[in-house]
């Protein structure tokens, strides 16, 4: 009894001490934001600094804006406002995920799959941006294969904050050449489990038994050619 006891006094004082901390860090951002209102950059630092020691990613992702640009009194830092945004990043401020996914999507070596997720992550705390440059990626076929009604989903959502997004019937659908269409089914029965060799765009034995496979578990009829069709059914599995 005294163990259950114990265990409840502490589950108490660290809830206390959780709600503590959060409370400090709303009352240090909101100090922060009036001193850099009013023009304070040194005091709004300090302020946001405070809030960071609690873990807070607001206030990490405002010391990042400060540090990239600088203000009067605060030196513009950028060594300092990388490791600001990524602990903004770390700790899931959706508006550091849009800024840190730009960086995966447009480097000289471009990580598609870290920049969709961080998109992903941030579309889901609805930020807009996200929206929009999720609708961009997969309109275009940029780094994705190009779903047009999927362009159209994130480009509502965008549209929803009054955000404006180009027409989708102006862009033209990519045309797949034969090998680019059974890449694409190699490297999506992949993804779902059904292949397990290499992604060549050639349609051997190992691919035919794959869409097989795939026709036979989703109950589609069985013909085992790699071409658009098959591609579309496995696409629609894949959502």
């Amino acid at each position: 009894m005294k163990t259950f006891k114990y265990i409840y006094i502490v589950i108490v004082v660290l809830l206390f001490t959780g709600c503590v901390k959060d409370l400090k860090s709303v009352y240090f951002n909101e100090e922060g934001d009036r001193n850099y209102k009013e023009g304070s950059y040194l005091k709004s630092v300090e302020s946001y600094k405070k809030a960071a020691l609690n873990g807070n990613a607001y206030a990490y992702y405002r010391l990042y804006e400060i540090y990239k640009y600088g203000k009067y009194g605060v030196k513009r830092d950028i060594n300092l406002s990388n490791e600001m945004i990524k602990k903004a990043v770390e700790l899931g401020d959706y508006r550091a995920e849009y800024i840190y996914s730009l960086r995966f999507l447009y480097s000289s070596n471009p990580n598609i799959e870290k920049a969709i997720n961080l998109l992903k992550s941030s579309a889901k705390k609805e930020y807009p941006y996200a929206y929009l440059e999720l609708g961009h990626l997969y309109l275009y076929g940029y780094g994705v294969e190009q779903d047009k009604e999927r362009a159209i989903g994130y480009y509502r959502l965008a549209n929803s904050f009054g955000l404006k997004t180009p027409d989708v019937n102006s862009v033209k659908t990519k045309v797949l050449t034969k090998k680019e269409i059974i890449r694409k089914i190699q490297s999506n029965l992949k993804k779902l489990g059904f292949y397990n060799s290499s992604i060549d765009g050639i349609t051997g034995p190992m691919t035919r038994k794959a869409i097989s496979s795939f026709q036979r578990y989703y109950d589609y009829p069985i013909d085992t050619k790699a071409s658009q069709k098959v591609l579309e059914q496995i696409k629609r599995e894949l959502r």
